[in-house]
């Protein structure tokens, strides 16, 4: 589910843009050293009082640390812990091995993970990953990747342990936690879908990590090579190059025809190369005619026509749900978990609905892996079968291949959407994390991308900057379909907490017009199956009537959602929690302002071009115009869409 703490898979392996460096961070790793009087172990700490020092039990027969259920008869959890000062900017990979006997546990097994916090103590992310789980099992090694620790991380906390309520014994040995050392060019994409392109120009953005390469901006230099379309090697500089960033803008037609490599070589002082990256890039004579494609504005194009996907998540896709709630509903498609039939498929576009399919569990390994998954070749002949099952549906809208998977897992999930490609090229794959610190990271592992936010009851303009996020970390190289909460967390926190509750009306409303400003081209909740099961606290209808309601609003605009966008700059006057978008559509201008916070914004902006009026179109901000300049007054929660007058020539259609 799409839900933390489901936070990462215990399989991972190198992917592509790092490599694994450095030394052991944590101290007497393997429990050898002469234990504390007390009983502990030097350096490491101990929750609850069901850890011990094992000689003779660890690997190799070595000394281990034993967690055993029988000592604490509460059964509470229990934690293994050794804080270790880190990089801010940096990844992780930690692992421990761990093996157990007679183990009864929860979702999350025996396992691992890794907090970080500040210089005084607060915390502030975490990477946590299914373990063992089986009840028997003999040594095996968990392993993961942090995200990108923030700018103000200083301390790492590795932690092993058990859940509360486990029973059984689990023995830990071997642990390890060190620093994994960026690529200079850890990336190099296009911005054509799938790098794919027949007509127009061609944006080639490479990624850059100039500290990672000892470097500054500005003493690096780049070159981009690629293979013209009359046949020679073509070597030109970087249009613009920054400390995390170089692109260059092309004709398509100055490329050669067919599939080729366009390179990126950065250079530092004296002309010394310090890395190199390509994609390969393909130009078509004429428009492959992909059935559901990404256009060049991140729109979606079902059929040749443009699509705004306006969905939930669903535990599955029932006929009876599809006849009862959805037909006749504002939403137009819907993400099961579980694998639908193919003429439930045919049932729900009856009615109105696409329909995407889930693949996110077919990696051998994972938690909630078909039991038919034993190992990656069994992986590949269930995708296959998915494939011929479905791909000829006019119903399906898209494949989801990546539900919050840690960054380890990339090279998994960068094969598994080439493998989708290949076996189907007229349907997209989409992937949703949380760790938007690693939007760049998880660039190839879908063709769309989208974030989680869930901040209710927190900081609702966490939903604006996550969708901002998205775009930036692709490098506006990937559409963006985000997942709005309209669930209350009580339902995963057990105890719940006092100040948890669902979303009203208005936030609903808001997190979804700010993941719109944000850069989003499609909004998929989550969830319906939540507001079924918290029914008994928040009645069903009334839940349900809300974010219909909320999705009618968002559909009749459609007309301007899917028009081309408009450049709008502000010069000054813009507050951090305002939002805001701009289209043309029928030759006017639309623009969407939203406040993602809950005090009253008043702000005087400053445009780039000469505004000569407004008119409102929807929400309940008030925004006006007086001598070229605009006068935004939200309430909390605000928006507003105004159609707006400015200069001929002043609508930027990108």
């Amino acid at each position: 589910m799409c839900v933390r703490p489901l936070l990462a898979l215990s399989c991972c392996l190198a992917f592509a843009w790092v490599c694994f460096g450095g030394e052991n961070l944590l101290l007497n790793p393997a429990f050898e050293d002469v234990a504390a009087a007390d009983g502990g172990v030097p350096i490491w700490k101990t929750s609850g009082g069901q850890f011990s020092l094992a000689a003779g039990e660890g690997r190799n027969g070595t000394k281990a640390m034993k967690w055993d259920a029988a000592a604490d008869p509460k059964k509470r959890r229990s934690v293994l812990s050794q804080r270790v000062r880190v990089k801010p900017g940096r990844h992780y990979r930690f692992e421990v091995w761990i093996r157990t006997e007679g183990l009864a546990c929860g979702e999350h097994g025996a396992t691992a993970w890794v907090d970080w916090c500040d210089e005084k103590g607060k915390y502030l992310g975490e990477t946590y990953l299914f373990g063992v789980r089986s009840k028997d099992s003999e040594w095996r090694k968990v392993e993961g990747v942090t995200s990108r620790l923030p700018s103000n991380a200083a301390f790492a906390v590795f932690m092993a342990g058990v859940d509360s309520g486990t029973a059984g014994v689990a023995c830990f040995d071997d642990c390890r936690l060190c620093e994994v050392v960026d690529t200079p060019i850890p990336l190099l994409v296009s911005d054509c879908y799938r790098d794919v392109a027949w007509n127009g120009r061609v944006t080639f953005s490479a990624a850059l990590d100039l500290k990672a390469a000892g470097l500054e901006a500005g003493k690096a230099r780049g070159e981009f090579s690629y293979l013209a379309a009359d046949g020679s090697k073509k070597r030109v500089p970087a249009e613009t190059l920054s400390a995390d960033r170089a692109t260059i803008s092309l004709p398509v037609e100055g490329l050669a025809t067919g599939r080729h490599d366009v390179a990126f070589r950065l250079y530092g002082s004296g002309g010394r190369e310090a890395g190199t990256a390509s994609v390969a890039f393909t130009r078509l004579s004429s428009s492959p005619g992909w059935r559901v494609t990404i256009d060049r504005h991140r729109r979606v194009v079902v059929d040749g026509k443009l699509f705004f996907p306006l969905g939930l998540y669903n535990g599955g896709l029932s006929k009876g749900q599809v006849e009862k709630f959805w037909k006749g509903s504002p939403f137009n498609c819907i993400m099961p978990y579980s694998m639908p039939a193919p003429d439930e498929i045919d049932f729900a576009y009856a009615n109105g609905l696409m329909a995407m399919v889930s693949l996110k569990d077919a990696f051998a390994g994972s938690p909630h892996c078909p039991k038919e998954i034993a190992s990656e070749s069994d992986e590949e002949r269930f995708v296959a079968d998915a494939v011929a099952k479905f791909k000829d549906k006019p119903g399906l809208l898209a494949w989801y291949v990546n539900d919050e998977a840690d960054i380890g897992k990339a090279t998994r999930l960068s094969a598994r959407r080439n493998l989708l490609e290949r076996l189907d090229p007229d349907h997209p794959t989409w992937g949703v994390i949380y760790q938007i610190e690693d939007a760049r990271g998880y660039v190839r592992t879908a063709d769309v991308h989208g974030s989680d936010p869930y901040p209710i009851p927190g900081d609702i303009g966490k939903c604006l900057s996550d969708s901002i996020a998205m775009n930036v970390g692709s490098m506006g190289t990937r559409a963006v379909w985000q997942v709005p909460q309209i669930f209350d967390w009580c339902m995963y926190h057990k105890p719940p907490r006092p100040d948890e509750r669902a979303p009203t009306e208005d936030e609903m409303r808001n997190m979804s017009w700010q993941s719109i400003a944000g850069g989003a081209n499609g909004l998929v909740y989550y969830s319906y199956h939540c507001l079924w099961a918290m029914r008994a606290k928040d009645p069903f209808e009334k839940r349900w009537a809300e974010c219909c309601k909320v999705a009618d609003e968002i559909r009749r605009l459609f007309p301007i959602l899917l028009s081309d966008p408009a450049t709008l700059r502000f010069s000054r006057g813009v507050p951090e929690k305002l939002g805001w978008r701009a289209w043309s559509y029928e030759g006017d201008a639309y623009v969407l302002f939203v406040n993602a916070s809950r005090e009253r914004i008043a702000a005087a902006l400053s445009p780039e071009i000469a505004v000569e009026g407004t008119a409102q179109v929807f929400g309940n901000g008030a925004v006006t115009a007086s001598c070229g300049a605009l006068a935004v007054d939200l309430p909390p929660l605000g928006v507003g869409i105004v159609k707006m007058k400015w200069r001929a020539g002043n609508v930027d259609k990108r």
